[in-house]
């Protein structure tokens, strides 16, 4: 939570870098993935699923999902940090 909420300060570093969020699923009940993201607070209350720059929600492999949010984000898809729970 430390580091969504650093990303989301509006005078901080990320921000001034130009550092966009993005989220990408293959969750398979889309709706309900959007609305946890609406439920989940940072620590001074902001909604996560209001930081985020883009979000890629639907089926589909994770090159999708990525050159989506590359896409939107205006970002080349090698210059995306990207963590996975999946192998």
């Amino acid at each position: 939570r430390i580091a969504l909420q650093e990303l989301s300060m509006p005078d901080g570093c990320f921000i001034a870098a130009g550092v966009a969020v993005g989220v990408a699923s293959c969750s398979l009940e889309p709706s309900w993935a959007r609305e946890c993201l609406k439920k989940f607070r940072l620590q001074d209350g902001t909604c996560l699923a209001d930081m985020l720059h883009a979000t890629e929600i639907r089926r589909g492999g994770k090159n999708v999902h990525l050159k989506a949010i590359a896409a939107k984000v205006g970002c080349l898809f090698k210059e995306i940090l990207f963590f996975d729970n999946e192998a």
